[in-house]
């Protein structure tokens, strides 16, 4: 079936017009392709917003991509970035003062008391001892 005349009056079809032009020079900008247009039909009414939908969409037909400059960075509030805090745990660092030989036995402790809940169990409670014993 062929296609309609378009709706808007037009003796052309504007979105054949550009993609011919496209492919004639992939690089010309919008206003270059709308300049063009009038230029070849001055006696035809081109609106501009719909010849730049249509400058688009040919462009992506075309598999026309990249704007060759570089792209500007975005201004507006900036995100805030949450960091997570490390835990407060009691691991061992060189500054702390232990040595290897300490972490060994304190491996020996946890394996001889059956896991780590038993051994800070048996710490809390050897902790209540010493407090009420002073």
């Amino acid at each position: 079936m062929a296609k309609k005349k378009a709706a808007g009056g037009l003796g052309f079809n504007m979105a054949e017009e550009i993609r011919s032009l496209l492919r004639e020079d992939p690089t010309m900008t919008g206003r270059a392709v709308i300049d063009a247009l009038k230029r070849k039909y001055p006696n035809e009414t081109i609106k501009d917003s719909s010849c730049s939908v249509a400058y688009s969409n040919a462009r992506q037909k075309l598999g026309i991509t990249g704007r060759g400059g570089k792209r500007k960075k975005a201004t507006g509030k900036k995100k805030t970035v949450r960091r997570l805090t490390p835990a407060a745990t009691g691991r061992v660092t060189r500054s702390s003062g232990l040595d290897l030989s300490a972490v060994e036995q304190a491996q020996k402790f946890v394996s001889a008391c059956g896991g780590m809940k038993n051994a800070r169990a048996a710490i809390d409670l050897l902790e209540t001892f010493q407090v009420s014993g002073s």
